[in-house]
């Protein structure tokens, strides 16, 4: 599991739109076992993903923008049981359930895995995966925009347009390198 921290007090934020200086942290406690890595590649499904950015220093981040401005959010996982979830930005307590939701972090999956054990190759994967939480977009446009354009013949392909159309209809929040759209 990779752990890190990406405070956002030391991140120079570069911004188009103003963002109110807004922010709060919390340390949730999740639901084991939990892996931030895993459920974010599940919720990215390929590294060019340009809206979910998980760091190499095992850091996530994602922004929401709506009328009422901008938030931006990082998440990391200092330990097995909790997720360090910060939020800078005007709405930054309303996106605070959503995103929970989005990585799955109240998700119990006893049964499931208890199901899955009659079935050997179904149950070898739920144990080498363990920790990975089924993750949830946070609205049902960008649901609906996903089940459309991932019917593509290829998650690659598929990936790729959803790519351009984000990059084409969005504007950008800049962190050094890293653009969150």
């Amino acid at each position: 599991m990779r752990q890190s921290s990406c405070a956002t007090s030391s991140c120079a934020w570069q911004r188009r739109r103003p963002i109110v200086s807004r922010s709060i942290r919390v340390l949730l406690e999740v639901r084991t076992p939990y892996r931030l890595d895993w459920t974010v590649e599940a919720l990215r499904r390929v590294p060019t993903n340009p809206v979910d950015v998980m760091t190499a220093q095992g850091c996530y981040m994602r922004e929401f923008s709506d009328g009422n401005g901008t938030t931006i959010v990082e998440v990391t996982q200092p330990r097995r049981d909790a997720i360090d979830i910060r939020l800078s930005g005007s709405a930054a307590k309303r996106h605070l359930q959503t995103v929970a939701m989005m990585l799955g972090a109240n998700v119990d999956l006893r049964d499931w895995y208890r199901r899955v054990r009659a079935f050997p190759w179904l149950a070898r994967l739920a144990r080498d995966l363990r920790g990975l939480k089924p993750p949830r977009y946070p609205e049902l446009w960008e649901t609906l925009c996903h089940g459309i354009v991932f019917q593509q013949l290829s998650i690659v392909a598929a990936a790729a347009i959803m790519q351009r159309f984000v990059v084409r209809f969005s504007t950008p929040v800049a962190n050094g390198k890293i653009r969150l759209y």
